[in-house]
């Protein structure tokens, strides 16, 4: 049986529900991202490292995220997005496989924008919109 916990992401915009599947934290993000700023993407990378802490805590290294968040990402948020991450220090990911299933195809041709900058900071980061091919990238 899963224990499922739940956790905010962007207070009043987007949630997660996580539990662990093998050796993979899975976490199911869902809500919607129009009509907030970047401030709040940026929260929700910071997000990230909780969820990620959580990972380490339970003592594994692999991390599946799978956003069924609804809307699309701007441009504008997407550049101050790649900014925040290469102002973050790739030790705080380290160890962790990470992959990014995003069933909205607008955002996951967005975050695409976004894998190889992650990939820049050492992280083993992958981005799929197909949730099988995700699981079987992070070896499910």
């Amino acid at each position: 049986m899963k224990t499922q916990k739940t956790i905010a992401l962007v207070e009043g915009y987007v949630y997660a529900n996580y539990h662990v599947e093998k050796d993979v934290l899975v976490v199911v993000a869902f809500g919607k991202r129009a009509d907030y700023s970047i401030e709040n993407h940026i929260v929700s990378i910071e997000a990230y490292q909780r969820v990620k802490k959580v990972c380490v805590e339970l003592g594994l290294k692999k991390m599946l995220i799978v956003s069924e968040v609804l809307g699309r990402i701007f441009i504008t948020e997407l550049k101050a997005m790649k900014d925040h991450i290469m102002r973050i220090d790739p030790s705080v990911s380290k160890g962790i496989k990470v992959v990014l299933v995003d069933t909205n195809y607008g955002s996951y041709l967005d975050n695409l924008f976004v894998e190889q900058t992650v990939i820049s900071k050492g992280v083993e980061f992958r981005v799929f919109h197909d949730e099988a091919k995700g699981r079987e990238w992070i070896g499910l």
